[in-house]
């Protein structure tokens, strides 16, 4: 009986025993299972806010890229047409100098020419003339120096009982059309004695024909200039002499500045259209 009692109090003692156990694997199971879940989710929460930075700086990195791009564009673009504009800038630039050369282009051997055919004229104000200096073009300049200029060439005229030369009506119309655009009307031009021209009582005009001896006047161009003012240019010429003894030349000892205007009929290409004259 004893032996039973023994029996059975052992085998009760086993099964709290292994109540116990199961109990304590039970909790320690859970309390496993809870760590895990919390290491799943703190795992799954540090992958998340991983994933969501990552995610925002990809953002973030897209958007400096695209402004990045936009600004890059932005800036070709005003660079293309910054170029584009310098570009024409220049063109129009080269092309207002080329024009502006184009103008002011004046055929200095014609004007050479010019300047010759009235030297005579010019050279008896610094050297004759009681009143040298022109403070304007006017028939009373104008038709002398047109009666010079065809006298330049005084074979080919006539001369009368004086042997001063005749010019042609014509042939003076023509010449000062020539150096000055229009025809001066020679009734209303009276001769001073350092003209060296004659009016006869028929209005006709006589050249008297002289030498320098050995002083001979010469000029040289000083400057030719686009006038503002006009469409023309102004052409400042220095009067002086040479001495053909001692081959010097002078000091200036006239200067002229003549407003020259283009002019396709005259033989020159231009004509002087105003005239300012001061000895020196």
């Amino acid at each position: 009986m004893k032996k039973k009692l023994v029996l059975l109090m052992l085998a009760g003692m086993c099964l709290c025993a292994t109540a116990c156990g199961s109990s304590d694997t039970t909790a320690e199971n859970t309390q496993v299972t809870e760590e895990t879940n919390e290491t799943t989710e703190a795992v799954e929460t540090e992958t998340t806010e991983t994933e969501t930075a990552e995610a925002t700086e990809t953002e973030a990195t897209e958007a400096t890229e695209t402004e990045t791009a936009e600004a890059t564009e932005t800036e070709t673009a005003e660079a293309t047409e910054t170029e584009a504009t310098e570009a024409t800038e220049t063109e129009t630039t080269e092309g207002t100098d080329a024009e502006t050369t184009e103008e002011a282009k004046i055929d200095e051997a014609k004007l050479e020419e010019m300047l010759t055919a009235t030297i005579d004229w010019i050279a008896i104000q610094y050297l004759e003339a009681e009143n040298p200096n022109v403070s304007g073009l006017t028939v009373a300049q104008a038709v002398p120096m047109a009666v010079h200029a065809v006298g330049a060439t005084p074979e080919t005229f006539e001369s009368n009982e004086n042997f001063d030369l005749i010019i042609p009506a014509a042939t003076l119309e023509e010449t000062m059309k020539n150096l000055f655009g229009t025809s001066y009307d020679t009734a209303e031009y009276t001769p001073v004695e350092s003209d060296r021209v004659k009016k006869a009582e028929d209005g006709s005009l006589s050249y008297t024909i002289g030498e320098w001896g050995l002083a001979v006047p010469k000029f040289s161009v000083e400057s030719i200039e686009k006038d503002t003012a006009t469409d023309g240019f102004i052409a400042t010429v220095n009067y002086y002499t040479y001495d053909e003894e001692t081959k010097t030349d002078s000091a200036t000892e006239y200067t002229a500045r003549y407003t020259l205007t283009p002019n396709a009929e005259s033989a020159y290409g231009f004509v002087i259209t105003n005239m300012v004259g001061e000895k020196q």
